[in-house]
């Protein structure tokens, strides 16, 4: 007879006999039960989906799940009730790939936080005493609790794992006692992110003082606990390390990882001892811990490598079907609504229950959906208040508490960036946050920009963290100061665009503001005024004291911005609208003038990776006597906050300036390929110096091509534009880097 017909007999008969044991004395028939252990390995722990395929295709069922790393998170998938195929469409998913980065959606980035967010190519927090915070995982794990939670939400209030839909047990690593540690109560979402906190990749879980990491530092194939659980056959499926053979250590790499687990190894053959049904499917030789560009492959290999034991797993599901067991039907849990009695947040220290709450925008007696308190906590999140917000629910008999644990960000945070653009050339930028100097909800922020343009900004603000209505429309105001610098070099041109002149403008700005903004994160409200001189580079001290322009403002600023991306958006809009009344006090044969200045841009998917954004210019003056600054300067690829800048393809920065301006775009980016981009400009522009004198209008247009790619420094793009009906004189533009 062939050995796997002498497995499968074996097997049956060992099944009559375990039958028989423990029907003995008793008028009804128990079935033995069967235990599943799926290993860790990273990417490779996939292919378990496929092994879980054809165990239900034969219809065996399973009594218990235990799993390692990734064993224990598809583990924990199966014991909530989802099936192989659910799985395999969750890990499959652009969206569950999302969740092994701490990438935080941009439009869940609070408005006054959003203008720089992603925008730097370093951050380093430092502590009270100024020490760098060096991360221990290169992942946090925000997102990846936030999915667990969701995937797990209808099974977040069963503390004991033995209560699942199928009991379940999950191995971790406890590093402050040295050994591997069995997780079958508590949150079941944390336990899952315990065991699979690679060290180096994922930070690791604190769990009642101690730290757990990944459990295949000490146990990758459990399946001497599953044999404690009281089943009586075992099936194995083995997708971790294995004893390598001296030929196939060829690098520093293979030798690193080979004496950082040769312990383990020995256990893992210890272990596979104890398995009734082997399954190994050839993962290690093809694919690393990191390949989940590789789903469909390894779910395919996982498939091969259970239908090279059909004979015995045919002989198990032939005896449950003599025994009359039909294994229950699983489908994708559709999630129910919980009710939240109450809410408890552990970790406030700075910020106040209600401003996190009102963030949040979920309040006690609300009954939510998974997807809503995880909308609500990255609103939290996108405050760039904390370090980290995890949450579970809580059943008592009396209530249902949603408990938040979160902590807050070390109180510095330096960032910085470095570029070149066409206009400016070489620079190099700096921001500094230190949150809650001289008062707790409190915020100094500096930030420098060294280039050919220079500029410098202080400000201070205080969240008052009050709201000034409920639900649906909650308000916090905000009150600071600003006082801001800044150098801009502008330039004059000839009818063939030539430059002829420059001028150097030096803005000194002290202002005060009032802010609100809406807790939906997309819109801000800015009220304020400020006092502002302004100054030709003079080279002696008479030129500093008397500035060519004085002015007293009043502002009011208004924007929304849900934008998926600030430099490569996929989807989404933005709109500025500021208005300005000046009021001359220096040169007073200037006369007040009210202003209205501002854009709208959005961005449209047309398909095949191609998108088209329209944007609008708008900068208009009542009055035709303006001050240097109040002009409206159209042309370049660059905008700077302290002048009204409209890019404007075909022509150079400052190359128009003008009282009046509005202009249509009408841009296309072509996304060729993995961080590839091509990209079309058109614009058409109308100018005035005054909005009376209808003949005194200009008409202005121009196209440009170029071509993008997304670096780990930022965007590298070069443009080739020229005006249309005017001249043909081509500019380039070279941008790298995040742009200011």
């Amino acid at each position: 007879m062939r050995k796997s017909s002498i497995i499968s007999t074996i097997i049956i008969f060992t099944l009559l006999i375990m039958s028989w044991t423990k029907c003995a004395g008793q008028e009804t028939e128990v079935r033995p039960r069967i235990g599943l252990v799926l290993s860790g390995g990273g990417a490779r722990g996939i292919a378990h989906i496929g092994v879980l395929q054809v165990l239900e295709e034969k219809g065996i069922p399973i009594d218990y799940i235990g799993g390692t790393s990734m064993g224990c998170l598809i583990g924990s998938l199966y014991a909530a009730g989802y099936s192989a195929d659910n799985i395999a469409e969750i890990i499959a998913a652009e969206s569950f790939r999302d969740l092994l980065k701490d990438n935080l959606p941009r439009n869940y980035v609070t408005y006054e936080e959003r203008h720089d967010f992603g925008n730097y190519l370093l951050g380093v927090s430092f502590d009270k005493k100024y020490r760098p915070d060096i991360p221990i995982g290169v992942v946090k794990g925000q997102n990846l609790m936030m999915g667990l939670n969701y995937y797990l939400w209808n099974v977040l209030d069963c503390s004991d794992f033995r209560n699942l839909p199928t009991p379940f047990f999950c191995v971790a690593a406890n590093i402050s006692k040295g050994r591997d540690t069995i997780i079958e109560s508590g949150d079941l979402p944390m336990a899952v992110r315990a065991s699979i906190s690679v060290p180096g990749v994922f930070a690791p879980v604190i769990i009642n003082n101690d730290v757990i990491i990944d459990g295949g530092f000490y146990n990758n194939f459990p399946t001497k606990e599953m044999k404690s659980k009281n089943v009586d056959l075992i099936i194995g499926v083995n997708v971790g390390y294995k004893n390598m053979e001296t030929e196939n250590i060829k690098s520093v790499f293979n030798m690193a990882g080979q004496l950082l687990w040769i312990n383990n190894i020995e256990a893992n053959i210890e272990a596979q001892k104890l398995c009734d049904v082997l399954i190994e499917p050839k993962v290690m030789d093809e694919y690393s811990g990191s390949s989940f560009n590789k789903i469909a492959d390894i779910i395919r290999l996982g498939r091969e490598a259970a239908l090279e034991h059909e004979k015995q797993l045919d002989s198990i599901a032939d005896y449950f079907k003599y025994m009359g067991v039909n294994p229950k039907i699983r489908q994708m849990p559709i999630n129910k609504k919980i009710a939240i009695d109450s809410i408890r947040i552990n970790g406030l220290k700075n910020t106040s229950k209600e401003y996190f709450e009102g963030n949040m925008m979920i309040a006690a007696n609300d009954s939510v959906l998974p997807k809503e308190v995880n909308d609500g906590i990255k609103r939290a999140y996108g405050t760039l208040n904390y370090e980290s917000i995890f949450y579970k629910i809580n059943k008592t008999d009396k209530a249902t508490i949603l408990a938040i644990d979160l902590k807050e960000k070390e109180p510095v945070y330096m960032q910085f960036g470095a570029g070149y653009n066409a206009h400016s050339m070489l620079f190099m930028k700096f921001k500094a946050t230190v949150r809650n100097p001289l008062f707790k909800s409190s915020k100094l922020s500096v930030d420098a920009l060294i280039s050919k343009d220079p500029e410098l900004s202080l400000s201070y603000a205080y969240f008052l963290n009050k709201r000034l209505f409920q639900k649906k429309v909650n308000i916090f105001p905000t009150i600071g100061l600003n006082l801001s610098a800044t150098s801009i070099h502008t330039y004059s041109y000839n009818d063939i665009g030539r430059r002829t002149a420059e001028r150097i403008v030096t803005e000194e700005i002290i202002g005060a503001f009032f802010r609100m903004y809406h807790t939906n994160n997309n819109v801000g409200i800015n009220v304020f005024q400020q006092r502002s001189w302004i100054r030709p580079l003079g080279r002696n001290m008479i030129d500093f004291l008397s500035p060519d322009e004085m002015m007293y403002n009043i502002n009011l600023n208004w924007g929304r911005d849900n934008l998926d991306d600030s430099n490569y958006p996929t989807c989404g809009s933005k709109l500025f609208i500021n208005e300005e009344l000046s009021i001359p006090l220096y040169k007073y044969n200037m006369s007040t003038n009210l202003s209205t200045f501002g854009y709208f841009t959005s961005v449209f998917d047309l398909g095949r990776n191609v998108y088209f954004s329209p944007s609008v210019y708008v900068g208009l003056n009542s009055s035709d006597t303006l001050f240097y600054s109040q002009q409206i300067f159209v042309g370049g690829s660059q905008t700077y906050n302290y002048l009204r800048t409209i890019p404007f393809a075909g022509y150079e920065f400052s190359e128009i300036r003008t009282n009046n301006a509005v202009t249509i775009q009408a841009n296309f980016r072509w996304h060729v390929a993995k961080n590839h981009h091509l990209l079309f400009k058109s614009n058409f522009g109308i100018t005035a110096e005054s909005l009376i004198y209808y003949n005194d209008y200009k008409y202005v247009s121009g196209v440009g091509v170029g071509y993008s790619f997304n670096s780990f420094i930022g965007p590298l793009e070069i443009i080739v534009s020229n005006a249309l009906f005017d001249r043909f004189r081509p500019k380039i533009w070279i941008n790298i880097g995040y742009q200011f």
